[in-house]
């Protein structure tokens, strides 16, 4: 495989795995099972990671 497509699949992986982190602490935190902390450092962790797949891609 070439280097952009690897890239590329590694970002829709990063994105598609932000998007289940994302569900699931919606669904904790409605259930007030979590707390505002363990929410915000997995959708930074998911946010950084999609900007450098992409800046890396462009």
């Amino acid at each position: 495989m070439t280097g952009p497509v690897v890239y590329l699949l590694f970002g829709y992986f990063i994105m598609f795995a932000w998007l289940a982190i994302m569900i699931t602490a919606m669904i904790l935190l409605r259930k007030n099972k979590a707390n505002f902390l363990s929410f915000i450092i997995p959708w930074f962790v998911g946010f950084v990671g999609c900007l450098v797949v992409v800046f890396v891609i462009l």
